[in-house]
């Protein structure tokens, strides 16, 4: 058993880290360049409360039990690759714009 929490916590240690290499990097390219740094101050502070939702997602599971706590998961998981699949490369939003205009 102890093997199967050693996978678990390796492919979350790897999920967290393509997720934050991912997120700096796509903040890194909307921000202007000028206001970078409060981009990511900003970004960070609205994040912080969500640090404690593991904690929440604990306590909730002696009342809702195992299912619950995977279908909310399941379900916010699924509104995440969504909203996600919407976000748009700035690049090719800048030589859009760039192309526009020079027309």
């Amino acid at each position: 058993m102890a093997s199967v929490f050693g996978i678990a916590f390796f492919i979350e240690g790897l999920a967290v880290s393509g997720y934050q290499i991912g997120w700096t990097t796509y903040l890194y390219d909307i921000a202007p360049e000028r206001d970078r740094l409060t981009y990511f101050g900003l970004a960070n502070t609205i994040l912080a409360p969500f640090q404690f939702l593991p904690a929440v997602g604990g306590a909730l599971l002696g009342v809702v039990g195992f299912a619950g706590i995977y279908a909310v998961a399941a379900a916010m998981l699924t509104l995440a690759f969504g909203l996600t699949t919407q976000l748009q490369s700035e690049k090719l939003v800048r030589a859009a714009s760039r192309q526009r205009a020079s027309e």
